[in-house]
């Protein structure tokens, strides 16, 4: 399993060759389509489509083809809807909690997009070796997963830095926010799941360890459950029935997503 992500309804969207649409926690198969007319005839949908991810209310989904800009499909025909702006190389699609905005970016790069539109919003200025952008609620901020183990959150039109780096042993690769925006997911080399205050950069809890590497996360609509996808082929439920966030870090995110 290369990649894999929650729609609205906790259905899970996976790749082993075609895409296939799983229901969660049940791991009841539900479909398994093609995504239309859109991939060239005989090439297989693994073979074109990385970095799959799931918009907010499942109702699309978007992937980087091999070769091309950045694609947003919609989930219940598997049709492409349109292609974003010109994207940098490789690197992993992701999508603001409110769907509106998509971030794309890699080895220092980063374009947010217009979903509705197709067109880039803004060039936020990254670290330099952010590898991966995850944006929260609006775009206004991005957690910025860099090369040397950690991650860090900014302003996405400053690029000013909100937090100190929040770090795994090894090397981060994937991260999402919950739908509130609160608490930021992280996964990386060290085997290990972790939850990080999004205002503080506090650990949340204790690391969630896996028996190999962990390659992607996702947040349940919750924001108490999160999936991870590792390189052993198996996709884990995490159920975190409680996350100390106190009334002082609510308002003080608040008062960040409102820009005051």
């Amino acid at each position: 399993m290369r990649s894999s992500s929650f729609g609205a309804d906790d259905v899970v969207l996976g790749k082993d060759g075609a895409l296939s649409e799983w229901a969660a926690p049940s791991g009841r198969l539900v479909r398994t389509w093609k995504c239309g007319a859109w991939f060239p005839e005989g090439r297989d949908v693994v073979d074109v489509l990385a970095g799959l991810s799931f918009s907010p209310d499942g109702r699309h989904f978007g992937g980087l083809p091999e070769n091309g800009p950045p694609v947003i499909f919609e989930t219940s025909t598997g049709n492409a809807l349109r292609e974003l702006g010109a994207a940098p190389a490789g690197g992993y699609l992701s999508w603001s909690p409110c769907g509106r905005f998509a971030v794309v970016g890699q080895e220092g790069e980063a374009v947010i997009y217009s979903v509705d539109t197709g067109l880039p919003t803004g060039c936020p200025p990254v670290p330099e070796g952010t590898l991966l952008s995850i944006p929260d609620f609006g775009a206004k901020r991005l957690a910025c997963i860099l090369n040397d183990s950690g991650i860090v959150m900014i302003d996405s039109l400053t690029g000013k830095e909100l937090t100190n780096p929040m770090r795994h042993e090894s090397m981060v690769r994937h991260a999402a926010f919950t739908r509130d925006g609160l608490v930021l997911a992280s996964v990386g080399h060290d085997l290990s799941l972790r939850l990080w205050s999004a205002v503080t950069g506090e650990p949340l809890a204790p690391p969630m360890r896996h028996p190999g590497l962990v390659l992607e996360v996702a947040a349940d609509a919750s924001g108490r459950g999160f999936l991870t996808a590792g390189n052993d082929g198996i996709a884990r439920y995490w159920s975190v029935p409680v996350l100390p966030l106190g009334a002082e870090e609510m308002r003080r995110m608040a008062a960040k997503l409102g820009g005051k």
